[in-house]
């Protein structure tokens, strides 16, 4: 699989958006909470995501199907995660800043799927110009 380098940085930076994002939550799945499903999927889903599609960007994965699985599947955690999120947060008590910070990270990390997704599409073979 061929990229470009803006595919590339895409790839990156939505890596290590998760990380950038989630890394800090990770005491989550070591205190009380540990065995609780949903800490576990959405920050270690997030993170292994994150890792796999950093990888695509890296080119330590170069299979185009392995790549598009990991970005699609990247971009489908998001959507659950931070949908349920923006849901709680907005059925719960919280303030003005709180809500519109989480709504924040929701859509860059949409964002940053959704670019995913479209950096490991396929692209049509491009035949060889002749000069004749």
């Amino acid at each position: 699989m061929t990229l470009t380098k803006t595919d590339r940085a895409v790839l990156i930076g939505a890596g290590v958006w998760q990380f950038i994002s989630w890394g800090g939550r990770i005491t989550l799945l070591t205190e009380a909470e540990t065995f609780d499903f949903w800490n576990w999927f959405r920050i270690g889903g997030s993170l292994l995501l994150g890792t796999l599609v950093l990888l695509v960007g890296l080119g330590v994965v170069r299979s185009q199907p392995l790549a598009r699985a990991f970005a699609w599947a990247y971009l489908a955690v998001a959507l659950i995660t931070w949908s349920r999120s923006l849901y709680i947060n907005l059925t719960e008590p919280n303030t003005l800043a709180f809500r519109l910070m989480h709504l924040a990270l929701a859509l860059v990390t949409w964002t940053l799927g959704l670019l995913a997704v479209r950096a490991t599409r396929e692209r049509p073979k491009v035949a060889a110009s002749s000069d004749a």
